[in-house]
């Protein structure tokens, strides 16, 4: 990848990584995890990948 131009990594974390909630524990944790690993990532292939951490804000689903 780091051979391609432009080439780019997306990752989705989620809201609930920064401001948790407490019946979600597990998947706080999980997107928590994305989080860090999406900073050390970038930070390993700066210059060469673009790493993008995607975190959607909470919405009303059924």
């Amino acid at each position: 990848m780091v051979n391609q131009p432009d080439a780019a990594i997306v990752n989705v974390s989620s809201g609930l990584a920064f401001v948790p909630l407490s019946g979600t524990p597990t998947y706080n944790a999980t997107k928590a995890a994305i989080h860090s690993y999406t900073i050390s990532l970038r930070e390993q292939l700066k210059g060469k990948v673009e790493l993008i951490e995607l975190a959607p804000p909470a919405v009303q689903t059924g």
